[in-house]
């Protein structure tokens, strides 16, 4: 594989480590210990059932299926940006080809990750244990995988693998708790549980064979299939519950230790995993044996079984005396000329020390630990395939497809009899660099080598006129400038800003960085300024007028093209702002002792900000409906459900809102769990069945979902014994792209599905376009025209039709109460640069700073960083092409 080119980029940044297994993927990020464990699986469009991600066949299909996986794994659980961090995939030996690819394509085509390293399970595994020789024994779900590797390559003579692992446990396990438990129905009658009218799911199966079951010793299970067997283990009681029923399964000891006996029979082809391990290591070359059988990895999922180990090394042990007793008895038949059985034992099964490897992890997760240490090392740097080198040669190198005829570019070259193939060749270097990569190939020094191309010589001063490049003559060589470039470190701040084109800052005034902040995330809603710089009338309260009026000066200066604070630092001083919120709000004009301005709650300022702008910017031609309620409005449709008197009717109501409440308690880690939390919840309030105060359940659905959706962290209690506004620093992760369709209730779910159903079928045609949208030698389909439908309804103004949204302004807190501490605003607006058309902004008041979609998910609080406090999802924005009239009529 070529070098990656970004040596640096891979260092700043851990890479993504992902492991897809047949039942389980493991994820997580270069340098961690332990992974994320996922079940691998895809929701069913049609069926709405979990599918197993390796069930797919059909090329298509898989690419959706793989497309909905890891979509979900960066967005719901990486939470980064793919864009900036190098993937680690943990393969198979021999894996699935098909799966490859399309894991690959969607990396690459549509999360445009920079590269990845594909590696074999095995091969890594010595990343985590330290050795460069092991044998590498994988119980995994549905088989059993073995092979030797040594010093990074595997022995594929050696690999072999038997069709018992987790699966086949828990399948006996069923059986014998059918033949031989006992149960204890709820009225406490005890009867044979094969006479119980239901079975137990796999779940319930998998969870007794991980409390109570273990690997019996040789002798025990030798004695037990002799019938010899005078004593059994205790057995245990396993406590479930079916249809809202208590049951207690009694489980003999001779199923706690008889399940595991399938690892050690022989199957259909009468082979056993000792004979199969004894063959492997067999197969190997004869002078690591004795190395690799001193280093057996046990792994997969059942490699924590209680004696496991002991049991297997007592199975090689005596398969190898086996052996070596028949292959004795065998030359005493042809009568050959020995010495001794010991004799025959070392020349034909060599006498071997087995010992198993005390890894560093758990089984289950050994193979993604050596890839989380491989990518920490510069040696991803080596295994990695980048971006452009998959564009270039139209797939991923893969030994086992005969398609694949290695990297286009390359330079071959040929000494004697030998021939060097894909080779480098970097003409950015000296010749010499080249003739010493010759010389480690053929071991012919650089200055007695004679380098030939097209019947031209290479020299050793330079490249000169060497077919490999167009030379340039000293008369192109282009003269220097008249006016020489200015370096971005040696700019001025205003040159600076100037430069790259970043937004304006607010200045500070004294503890008003509470104001700077919720006033810049009102400026990244672009619908909201437009409509506002557009007003010439407010006709709201003096007050709320005075603050209407004076933020539309605000916004005005904010987008002018004059340079912020350098020039005239007045024109950015919200200061006729900041007095119109103090004639509104008295309290904001509090000030401490030593007559400075004390700190406010943002979330309260941006509140107030919002309902000034709610009550002026009111339409006279569409009979008082106001911008605010259009755009930011949410409607919730409530039942109330009494606890304390059944028979009480339950009663329904319909509430506005413009802003939701995430609240923040021990079991919620990620802003949908909060959002649920917030929607369904135990209140108190008169019931006029009891007549007193009563506890009622009420459950909310959204009934209308506003283009722009505000959503509050409540991070913020007030403590009555410190008397002080403590604050909650749990973390609490929140996407870059939002879906609240499980919010909505179900008459809403079904106006929002048409929209839905045109951005999936954008996805799948862009599916298709990117499996197809690279020749053999990478030529790239001309782009089409496309057009932006439209994002609500259209008898419903400033609305979601879909219920995706898009993250687009981010208010932070960082300090220890609401009092006190640091606002600060992030904002994603329009950049001039054509690559990149979005970017987001640090606007720290009038300290501007650009900052990537990593730096925001790190907000998401947990220490004294800046802590999510509100946050703004706009719509999702569905581009189509402009002949794809059905999907426009969908959208709509």
């Amino acid at each position: 594989m070529p070098l990656y080119e970004g040596i640096g980029l891979i260092n700043e940044k851990p890479a993504v480590i992902l492991e897809i297994g047949q039942s389980l993927t493991r994820v997580g990020f270069a340098g961690d210990i332990t992974p994320l464990i996922l079940p691998s699986v895809v929701k069913c469009r049609q069926s709405n059932a979990s599918v197993p991600l390796t069930s797919f066949k059909n090329t298509v299909e898989l690419l959706e299926a793989t497309l909905q996986f890891l979509r979900n794994l960066y967005n719901k659980y990486l939470l980064v940006n793919s864009k900036e961090r190098a993937v680690v995939i943990i393969e198979d030996v021999l894996g699935c080809s098909k799966l490859r690819e399309a894991v690959a394509r969607i990396l690459f085509d549509y999360l445009e990750v920079p590269s990845i390293a594909f590696v074999p399970g095995p091969v890594v595994a010595q990343f985590a244990v330290g050795d460069d020789a092991l044998f590498s024994v994988d119980i995994g779900s549905t088989e059993t995988r073995i092979i030797g590797v040594c010093s990074g390559i595997p022995f594929m003579n050696s690999w072999n693998a038997l069709s018992v692992g987790v699966d086949a446990v828990n399948k006996r396990l069923s059986e014998e708790l059918e033949e031989f438990a006992t149960v204890v129905l709820p009225t406490a009658e005890e009867v044979p549980f094969r006479d119980v009218s239901f079975q137990l799911d796999e779940k319930t199966v998998d969870d007794i064979r991980l409390r109570f079951c273990f690997v019996t010793p040789r002798d025990r299970a030798v004695a037990r299939n002799n019938g010899g067997l005078t004593t059994e283990c205790q057995g245990s009681e396993y406590i479930f519950t079916h249809a809202s029923e208590t049951y207690v399964l009694k489980i003999p000891g001779r199923v706690r230790e008889g399940a595991t006996e399938v690892l050690f029979e022989p199957d259909e082809d009468s082979v056993t995993l000792r004979s199969a391990i004894l063959d492997s290591m067999m197969m190997c070359p004869i002078d690591y044996r004795v190395k690799i059988a001193e280093s057996i990895v046990i792994c997969g999922g059942l490699s924590h079984m209680k004696g496991l180990r002991k049991r297997l090394l007592e199975e090689l042990f005596a398969e190898s005396h086996e052996r070596a007793e028949r292959e004795a008895a065998l030359k005493k038949n042809q009568k050959l000329q020995i010495k001794s059985d010991e004799d025959v034992v070392e020349t034909h099964i060599p006498k071997l020390d087995f010992k198993l490897f005390e890894i560093p992890t758990p089984g289950n997760i050994l193979f993604w630990f050596g890839g989380s240490v491989l990518g920490s090392t510069q040696q991803l740097a080596v295994q990695a395939i980048t971006r452009d080198n998959y564009i270039k040669s139209g797939g991923i190198v893969d030994w086992c497809d005969l398609r694949y005829e290695g990297l286009p570019d390359a330079l071959n070259v040929k000494w004697g009899r030998e021939q060097y193939k894909d080779l480098c060749l970097d003409t950015d270097e000296e010749p010499m660099v080249f003739k010493a990569q010759l010389f480690a190939l053929t071991g012919v020094q650089p200055m007695r080598q004679k380098v030939m191309l097209r019947g031209m010589t290479l020299k050793d001063d330079g490249w000169g006129t060497f077919p490999v490049k167009d030379v340039s003559k000293d008369e192109d060589v282009p003269k220097e400038p008249a006016e020489r470039p200015t370096f971005v470190e040696d700019m001025a701040a205003d040159q600076l800003h100037k430069a790259l084109n970043y937004p304006n800052g607010l200045k500070n005034l004294g503890n008003t960085c509470y104001l700077n902040a919720s006033v810049q995330c009102l400026r990244a809603v672009p619908e909201l300024k437009a409509k506002l710089l557009s007003m010439t009338e407010f006709r709201g309260r003096p007050e709320s007028r005075e603050i209407a009026s004076s933020l539309q000066g605000v916004f005005r200066k904010l987008d002018s093209d004059s340079p912020p604070l350098f020039d005239a630092e007045m024109e950015l001083t919200p200061l006729r702002l900041l007095q119109g919120l103090h004639t509104s709000l008295p309290h904001f004009a509090s000030k401490t002792e030593g007559g400075v301005l004390m700190q406010q709650d943002a979330n309260e300022c941006f509140n107030e900000l919002m309902r000034s702008l709610q009550e002026n910017m009111v339409d006279k031609d569409q009979l008082g409906k106001n911008f605010i309620n259009s755009y930011f409005g949410i409607q919730l449709e409530s039942e109330y459900k009494c606890l304390e008197a059944e028979s009480e009717p339950v009663t329904k109501s319909t509430e506005n809102s413009l802003q939701l409440s995430c609240f923040i308690s021990p079991e919620v880690k990620y802003i949908q769990s909060g959002l649920q939390e917030r929607l369904t919840e135990t209140i108190e309030k008169f019931s006029s069945t009891l007549q007193r105060n009563a506890q009622y359940k009420r459950i909310s659905k959204l009934s209308r979902v506003p283009a722009y959706l505000a959503i509050q962290f409540v991070r913020f209690c007030y403590k009555e014994r410190e008397g002080v506004n403590a604050k909650i620093l749990k973390d609490v992760k929140f996407p870059l792209s939002l879906d609240v369709f499980e919010l909505c209730s179900s008459a809403l779910q079904q106006k929002l599905t048409p929209a839905r159903a045109a951005f999936r079928e954008k996805e799948e045609r862009d599916l298709g376009a990117a499996f197809n949208k690279t020749g053999p030698k990478g030529e790239q389909v001309p782009k089409k025209k496309v057009k932006t439908c439209p994002y609500a309804f259209e008898d419903d103004p400033g609305s979601s039709n879909s219920g995706y949204y898009d993250l687009q302004a981010v208010l932070t807190h960082q300090g220890r109460s609401s009092s006190s501490g640091h606002y600060v605003g992030w904002i994603k607006m329009k950049s001039s640069d054509e690559q990149r058309p979005y970017a987001w902004y640090k606007m720290d008041d009038d300290n501007v700073s650009m900052v990537d979609e990593e730096e925001i998910l790190r907000l998401s609080g947990g220490g004294d960083w800046h802590c999510a406090y509100v946050l703004i999802y706009g719509p999702r924005i569905l581009e189509i092409e402009e002949q794809d009239e059905p999907m426009e009529q969908a959208a709509k």
